[in-house]
C-alpha cells in the first residue's frame, strides 16, 4: 500500500493541473472571442480565425489540443515572437547603448575642446608676447596641434615623430632670430634639425613635455575608443538571430496562451527564465570578459581624473614651449656655438637695413603678464565627468549574465515571481514545475525548454569576447601609459596567417627609443610607476636655482638683456605656481627614488567604507537649476505589477519615477528617498527599500508582515541635487561648524578670552591639544592675552556659511521631507493559515548576531525584531530585574542621553545624582541602592556641539573604554555620529578607528562585558544635520564594527517608519522601543 500512496502522491498535481486544464476549457465555453481580437489587433484577419476552439493536431509548436489558431496563424506568430525577442533584447540593452555612446561622445568632445582651448591660449599669449614675430612663424605651432588632433583621433599611431620634428623645426626658425648676423640657407638649417635632440637646446621641457602629453594623450584616446568598442560589441551582441529551438521555445512562451484562448495568461517566471537562459547561453558567455573590460575602463578613467589628467596636459603645451623657448635664449651663444661646431660656421649676412640687437631683444623677451595664464575649455568638469562615467560603468556590471533575468522580471513578459499557481507553464494554467537552470552554456545540458548543442561555442560570441580582450589589453597598457595599437594585418597591405590576424605596436614615453625613462619626481634609473601622479610644475626652489645658475656667457649681448630674461622666468614661475590646484594633480616630492609603497591596511579600508557608502553622482546633476531638480509634488509612484492577493510574508514593489519642477521625467537618480508601509488603525509600520536604476526610476520594496488594510507612504527626503551639494561640501570643507574656547585664569578673575576652535587649526597662530590617550588633536585660535594652557571651558560657535543663495531653494522646506503623491490603493493583506503576523527567530539576543533584512517593525506600538526574541520589559520591575547588580556606562550624544533620561523615569527607585555639571554634556548619574544598579551618561568628547561645558568633564569615548575593567556585571551603550556631520569622512574614521580597538581591547581583557552599539536616528533635514549625511555615518558605524561580539540597536529602523513626526529625538514610544531592544541583550 505504501507504493500505491507515493504513486498517488506524485500523479496528484498532474491530476490537478489537467483538471484545472479542462475547467479553463468548459469555462470558456470554447469561446475564442478574446484571443480574436487580439490577434485582429496584431494585423490578423477575422475572417481566418475560428470563433470558438478547434482540434489542435495541426499544430507545430503550441500543445496540441483545443486551439484558436490555424497552421498560418502559428507560423505568422511564430515569425512575430522572433521580432518580439530581438526588441526585448534591444529595449534592455537601451542603457548600454545610450550611455556607451553618450559618454564617447561626451568624452571625444571634450577633449577636443580642452586641446582647441590650449591652442587658443597659446596663439593669445605668444600674440600679445611676440607680436608679428609669432604671426611669421604661427604655422609650425598650428602644424603641432593639427598632429595632436590626428592622434587623439587615432589618425597616428605615436606623438614622438611629431613631438621631435616640431622641436627640430622650432630650433630651425629660432637659431636665426639668436643670431641675425649670420646667413642660414636651407641645406645649412636641415643640419640644424638633424642635430636638435642631441644638442638638448631646448632644455628638460621637450622631454618633460613629451611624458606629460604622451601619457595623457594615450590614455583619453584608448578610453574613448574602448567606450566606442563596448558599444559596438553591444550592438552587434544584441543583433541575435535566434536558433530554430530557441524561436519555437520562445512561441511556446509568449503566444500559445493567445491560441489557447486566454491571452491574458501571462507566461510563468520560472518558464520565462528557462526559455531565455537556453536562448542567451551564448551572450551569458560575455560575461567574464565584459566584467574585465569594464574593470579597465573604470581603472583608466580613474588615471583620466589623477596621473594621466588630460586637462593638465592640455594645459602644459604652451607653459612648456615657453619654457623652452626661454631656455634656448637664456643658452643662446653655447647653443650656437654647438651648432657651429656640427654644421660648421655659418656666412655673415649681407649687410641691409634691420633693427639693432638690442631692439629684437626688446621685442622677442617681453615677460608675461600675470592674466596670460593659458586657459583650459569651457564646460563641463573633467572630475564630474570622471566620476559621472564611473558610476554609469558600476551599473553596466553582470548585465549579461543577469539579461534572462531582466526580461523575465518584465510584468509584460512574464508573471511576477511569487504568481506560482496562475501562470501559463508552456501546456495549461499551473504551477511550472521543472527547476530554473544555472546560468551559462554549460548548465543548458538539461535545459528542459530550449535544447542547446553546448559542443559548438557560438562563433559570434567568440569574437565579440575577442574584441572586448583586445579592447581591455589596450585599455590596461594605456592605464601604464603604453599606446597598444591594434591593427589587422591587412591592413598594413600585408597577408596575416589567419583570420583577425593582428599584430601590437607599442608607443609611450618609455619607449625603447628614448635614452633613459625619466619622469618628475623620479631618479633617471627608475621609470614611472603607473599609479605615481604625474606632474610638470616647477617648484619655487628649482627656479630659483635655475636663476641663480646663469653664467656671463648666458647674459649677452647687453645687461639689458638679462634683466629682460630674469624678470620673464619670475613672471612665468609665478603664473604657473598660483594657478588653482586641480584635484589629484599635486607633484610627488621632488627626487623621491623610493618604490611605491603597498597601500596600508588603513587606505584599504578606507576605500572599501568609501565605496560602500558611494552614492549616485550623475555629472548632469552638478549644476542644475531649481526648476529642473526634483520636485516632491510632481513625482509620483505606482504597484510595479496588477492588483492581486497578498498574504502575509509577500513583498510588494512599486516604481517610483521621479519629474522635475516642470514634470520633466529625471534622466539620472541620486535622490534620498525614504519609504514605509503602515497600518493606522494597528499602529503598525516596517520600512521598504528603495533601489535606484540610475535613471530617475525607483524600485520600492516593501515587506507584508502583518495582516489588515496596508497603506504605501513615500517621502523625498532630499532631491539628488541636494545630495550632490551635501557630497561637495562635505568634500571641500574642512567643517561647517566652528565652536568656542574659554580662556581663563584664577589669578584674572573676571577676565574671560573666547577664541574659535575645531578639529582643524584656524588661520594664523593657533593652540594645539593633543589628547595622550587617543592621539586626537584640537585646536584653537591662540589667545592674546592668555597662554595655551588657559583653555578651561568649551561650548558651540557657530554654523558656516556654506550655501549659496540659489543653493538655498533645494533645502527650502517645501521640497525637503515631503511626500510624494501615488496611485497605490490600501492593500488588503490576507493572514496566512500559520500567523497573521510574521513571528520573531526563537534564538535569544545575544551581541555578534549576523544583521536581519528586514531588521523588525512596529506592530501595536511595539517593535517586533526579526533579528532575535526581544522582550518588552513594560514594567519597571521587569526592566530593574534585567538590571539588578549591574553597571552600565552610557557614553554618547543627546539621543543616548533620552535612554538614560527614559529609564529614571521610569524605573521610580533609581535616583538621580546631582554632580553640578552642564546637564547637557554630562557626566550624569543615577543609583538604585537596593539593587545594586549603577546608570551613568556621559558625552563622548570633542568635537561636541554643546551649552558652556568644563573642559576637564569632556571625555573621549575610547578613553573612557580604556578605563573600564569589563565583566558581566558592565554594560557599555555608545553611539557616535550626530556631531560628526559637520566634518569630512576622515575625521569620523579616525574616530571609529580609536574607539573600534577599545572596544576589541576591553571584550579580550573582559569577554563576558556587554557592549551595545545605538546606530543613527533620522530626524536631521539642515544642511549640517541632514539625514543623508547621517544615513552615511550610519552605514561606516556598522561596518567598522562588522566581527567584534557588539550588539547593534536599530535606532534608524525604529525612528524611519514611526507615525510620530520625525525628530532628532523622538518621541517617547520609540525611545522605550530602543530602550526594550537595548535591554534585551542585557537580558536575553
Amino acid at each position: 500500500m505504501a507504493p500505491l500512496r507515493l504513486l498517488l502522491l506524485q500523479l496528484l498535481p498532474l491530476l490537478c493541473a489537467a483538471a484545472a486544464a479542462g475547467g479553463e476549457t468548459r469555462g470558456a465555453a470554447r469561446s475564442c472571442a478574446e484571443s480574436r481580437q487580439a490577434l485582429a489587433g496584431r494585423g490578423f484577419a477575422l475572417a481566418s480565425l475560428p470563433p470558438s476552439l478547434i482540434s489542435g493536431e495541426h499544430l507545430r509548436i503550441c500543445p496540441q489540443e483545443y486551439t484558436c489558431c490555424a497552421s498560418e496563424t502559428e507560423e505568422r506568430l511564430s515569425e512575430q515572437s522572433r521580432g518580439d525577442l530581438q526588441g526585448l533584447v534591444g529595449e534592455a540593452a537601451g542603457f548600454l547603448l545610450s550611455t556607451l555612446g553618450s559618454r564617447q561622445r561626451r568624452f571625444h568632445d571634450f577633449f577636443r575642446e580642452l586641446l582647441a582651448g590650449a591652442e587658443q591660449s597659446l596663439q593669445a599669449m605668444f600674440t600679445r608676447s611676440y607680436g608679428r614675430l609669432y604671426a611669421q612663424h604661427a604655422r609650425l605651432f598650428q602644424g603641432l596641434f593639427v598632429e595632436l588632433r590626428r592622434h587623439l583621433q587615432g589618425a597616428r599611431p605615436g606623438l614622438d615623430e611629431a613631438l621631435s620634428d616640431f622641436w627640430a623645426r622650432l630650433l630651425e626658425r629660432m637659431l636665426p632670430l639668436l643670431n641675425p648676423q649670420y646667413s642660414f640657407p636651407e641645406g645649412y638649417l636641415e643640419c640644424v634639425g638633424h642635430q636638435a635632440e642631441g644638442l638638448r637646446a631646448f632644455g628638460d621641457s621637450p622631454r618633460q613635455l613629451r611624458v606629460q602629453v604622451t601619457r595623457a594623450f594615450i590614455a583619453a584616446r584608448a578610453f574613448v575608443q574602448g567606450l566606442a568598442t563596448g558599444r559596438d560589441v553591444v550592438v552587434q551582441a544584441v543583433k541575435l538571430s535566434p536558433s530554430g529551438e530557441c524561436r519555437r521555445a520562445h512561441m511556446r512562451l509568449s503566444y500559445c496562451p493567445l491560441c489557447r484562448g486566454t491571452p491574458a495568461l501571462k507566461p510563468c517566471n520560472g518558464f520565462c527564465l528557462n526559455v531565455m537562459k537556453g536562448c542567451f547561453a551564448s551572450a551569458v558567455e560575455l560575461d567574464p570578459e565584459w566584467e574585465r573590460f569594464l574593470d579597465a575602463l573604470t581603472q583608466l578613467a580613474e588615471r583620466l581624473g589623477g596621473p594621466f589628467n588630460f586637462e593638465l596636459a592640455a594645459d602644459s603645451i604652451g607653459v612648456k614651449i615657453s619654457e623652452a623657448i626661454m631656455f634656448l635664449q637664456e643658452h643662446s651663444v653655447q647653443i650656437s656655438a654647438k651648432v657651429f661646431q656640427s654644421c660648421g660656421s655659418p656666412r655673415p649676412a649681407p649687410a641691409r637695413s634691420r633693427r639693432s640687437p638690442r631692439e629684437e631683444a626688446k621685442r622677442r623677451f617681453r615677460t608675461y603678464l600675470p592674466e596670460e595664464k593659458p586657459t583650459t575649455a569651457a564646460g563641463t568638469n573633467l572630475d564630474r565627468l570622471v566620476s559621472d562615467v564611473k558610476e554609469k560603468l558600476r551599473l553596466m556590471r553582470r548585465f549579461w549574465v543577469m539579461l534572462p533575468h531582466t526580461l523575465c522580471s518584465d510584468e509584460k513578459v512574464a508573471a511576477d515571481v511569487t504568481n506560482e499557481d496562475s501562470c501559463w507553464n508552456g501546456q495549461a494554467r499551473g504551477r511550472y514545475l521543472p527547476d530554473v537552470t544555472g546560468d551559462g552554456l554549460v548548465n543548458q545540458i538539461n535545459n528542459p525548454e530550449v535544447e542547446v548543442d553546448i559542443s559548438r561555442p557560438d562563433m559570434p560570441t567568440r569574437q565579440h569576447v575577442l574584441a572586448l580582450r583586445s579592447a581591455t589589453s589596450r585599455l590596461v597598457g594605456a592605464c601604464n601609459g603604453q599606446d597598444l595599437d591594434f591593427q589587422d594585418a591587412d591592413e598594413d597591405g600585408g597577408s596575416g596567417s589567419g583570420a583577425g590576424a593582428a599584430r601590437t605596436v607599442v608607443h609611450g614615453p618609455d619607449s625603447a627609443k628614448r635614452e633613459t625613462k625619466v619622469a618628475l619626481g623620479l631618479s633617471e634609473s627608475k621609470s614611472l610607476p603607473p599609479s605615481c601622479p604625474v606632474s610638470t610644475d616647477r617648484p619655487a626652489q628649482e627656479a630659483m636655482r635655475h636663476l641663480a645658475k646663469k653664467t656671463s656667457g648666458g647674459c649677452r649681448p647687453a645687461a639689458f638683456f638679462c634683466f629682460g630674461l630674469t624678470l620673464l622666468l619670475v613672471v612665468l614661475y609665478y603664473i604657473i605656481a598660483t594657478e588653482k590646484p586641480r584635484a589629484q594633480s599635486a607633484p610627488p616630492p621632488a627626487r623621491d627614488t623610493r618604490p611605491t609603497p603597498m597601500p596600508s591596511p588603513d587606505a584599504r579600508e578606507m576605500q572599501a567604507l568609501l565605496q560602500l557608502i558611494e552614492w549616485p553622482a550623475p555629472a548632469e546633476a552638478a549644476d542644475v537649476t531649481f526648476a529642473s531638480s526634483t520636485s516632491p509634488e510632481k513625482s509620483g509612484y505606482a504597484l510595479l505589477h496588477a492588483p492581486r492577493n497578498y498574504t502575509v510574508g509577500d513583498t510588494l514593489l512599486v516604481r517610483l519615477e521621479a519629474r522635475d519642477h516642470a514634470g520633466r521625467r529625471k534622466r539620472y537618480g541620486g535622490d534620498f528617498v525614504r519609504a514605509k508601509v503602515h497600518s493606522p488603525e494597528l499602529k503598525a509600520a516596517a520600512a521598504g527599500t528603495v533601489q535606484d536604476h540610475g535613471n530617475g526610476s525607483y524600485t520600492l520594496a516593501f515587506p507584508l508582515l502583518w495582516a489588515g488594510a496596508v497603506r504605501v507612504a513615500v517621502r523625498l527626503t532630499h532631491s539628488s541635487e541636494a545630495v550632490a551639494l551635501l557630497r561637495r561640501i562635505r568634500r571641500s570643507q574642512p567643517s561647517t561648524v566652528a565652536f568656542s574656547g574659554y580662556f581663563a585664569q584664577p589669578d584674572q578673575p573676571g577676565k574671560e578670552e573666547v577664541t574659535e576652535c575645531n578639529v582643524h587649526p584656524p588661520p594664523g597662530p593657533a593652540c594645539q591639544y593633543v589628547d595622550p590617550g587617543t592621539g586626537e588633536r584640537w585646536f584653537c585660535a591662540r589667545p592674546q592675552a592668555h597662554p595655551c594652557t588657559a583653555l578651561v571651558r568649551h561650548s558651540s560657535g557657530r554654523y558656516k556659511s556654506v550655501l549659496a543663495p540659489r543653493e538655498k531653494a533645494l533645502f527650502a522646506r517645501a521640497v525637503t521631507d515631503q511626500p510624494i503623491p501615488g496611485s497605490v490603493p490600501v492593500i488588503r493583506v490576507l493572514s496566512n493559515p500559520q500567523q497573521a503576523i510574521v513571528t520573531p527567530p526563537p534564538q535569544p539576543c545575544r551581541p555578534g548576531l549576523a544583521p536581519a533584512n528586514p531588521v523588525g517593525f512596529y506592530y501595536q506600538d511595539t517593535w517586533v525584531s526579526l533579528l532575535c526574541s526581544s522582550r518588552p520589559f513594560t514594567t519597571p520591575d521587569s526592566a530593574l530585574s534585567c538590571l539588578k547588580g549591574k553597571i552600565v556606562h552610557m557614553v554618547g550624544d543627546s539621543t543616548l542621553r533620552q535612554w538614560w533620561e527614559f529609564l529614571v523615569e521610569f524605573i521610580p527607585s533609581l535616583q538621580h545624582i546631582d554632580l553640578h555639571v552642564t546637564y547637557q554634556s554630562g557626566p550624569l548619574l543615577a543609583v538604585e541602592a537596593t539593587r545594586g544598579l549603577v546608570l551613568s551618561w556621559r558625552a563622548h568628547g570633542l568635537p561636541l556641539r554643546t551649552g558652556k561645558t568644563m573642559m576637564a568633564d569632556l571625555h573621549y569615548l575610547a578613553n573612557e573604554l580604556d578605563g573600564l575593567g569589563g565583566g558581566p556585571d558592565t554594560v557599555v551603550a555608545f553611539t557616535l555620529w550626530a556631531h560628526f556631520t559637520t566634518f569630512p569622512l576622515e575625521v569620523y574614521i579616525r574616530r571609529l578607528r580609536r574607539v573600534r580597538q577599545a572596544v576589541a581591547q576591553l571584550l579580550a581583557r573582559s569577554p563576558l562585558t556587554t557592549v551595545v552599539i545605538k546606530t543613527a536616528n533620522t530626524g536631521y533635514k539642515s544642511v549640517y544635520g541632514s539625514d543623508w549625511l547621517s544615513l552615511q555615518l550610519d552605514h561606516l558605524l556598522r561596518a567598522m564594527f562588522t566581527g567584534l561580539r557588539v550588539a547593534i540597536v536599530d535606532a534608524w529602523a525604529m525612528t524611519s517608519c514611526h507615525y510620530l513626526p520625525d525628530n532628532i529625538h523622538p518621541g517617547k514610544v520609540v525611545v522605550q522601543n530602543e530602550v526594550a531592544s537595548f535591554l534585551s541583550y542585557v537580558c536575553p
